[in-house]
């Protein structure tokens, strides 16, 4: 499957539900957050994410890009600190 293939059905998807942002970037940066709010190591989403450095080792400083935290994730972090 080419990259023309993927943009085209995921394009055919935007059109079906209505959800304007519906993009395979946008889709690519949901997967590598979900990830990491899923407490999956950043050097194991970098390279599911194909996140790599010339030497071959992950680029984690590419992932930090990707998975940076919003209002939600914020607050789910101070709630971790909870009581209960």
């Amino acid at each position: 499957m080419t990259t023309r293939n993927v943009q085209h059905i995921i394009a055919e998807y935007r059109k079906l539900t209505g959800i304007d942002h519906l993009t395979a970037h946008a889709l690519r940066h949901s997967f590598c957050h979900e990830l990491v709010t899923r407490k999956v190591p950043l050097d194991v989403v970098a390279r599911l994410a194909g996140h790599m450095q010339n030497d071959g080792m992950p680029n984690i400083a590419m992932t930090l890009v990707y998975t940076q935290p919003g209002e939600e994730d914020l607050q789910n972090a101070v709630e971790e600190l909870s009581w209960r």
